[in-house]
């Protein structure tokens, strides 16, 4: 199988007060549609989609969970990309200086493993959506 080399950008993530509210924002103002609710452990929120890139709306529950901004912050929490291989694309991005966050680094289902870049952004890798 080859590599993929497009789409690996997969969603961004904000931070909102109130996830509902912001998607009918969304939805009316740029025509996302949504995709599914959550109310997880972490967070509650709402994600959206363009057919290609989603749009995640969350309101964290504690600022435990909001690895490091705060469950009052609003703004962009975090970026998620797909990668062919989430234990060795992890070894490379923290190789380069990237600071593992949560998640199983060593499972290569690897679902959400989060690390901050260099400037203390959060970003995840995933092998899928």
């Amino acid at each position: 199988m080859a590599k993929q080399t497009k789409g690996r950008i997969r969603h961004v993530a904000l931070s909102v007060q109130d996830p509902w509210e912001t998607a009918e924002f969304y939805k009316e103002a740029l025509g996302l549609e949504e995709v599914t609710e959550l109310d997880g452990t972490l967070a509650e929120g709402v994600f959206l989609t363009d057919g290609v890139v989603n749009l995640a709306l969350l309101k964290f529950k504690t600022d435990a969970a909001s690895q490091g901004t705060g469950k009052d912050f609003v703004g962009i929490h975090h970026i998620g990309f797909w990668v062919d291989d989430v234990v060795e694309q992890g070894k490379i991005v923290r190789n380069t200086g990237a600071t593992w966050i949560m998640g199983d680094p060593n499972s290569p289902d690897g679902y959400e493993v989060k690390h901050t870049d260099l400037s203390g952004i959060i970003f995840d890798i995933a092998a899928h959506g």
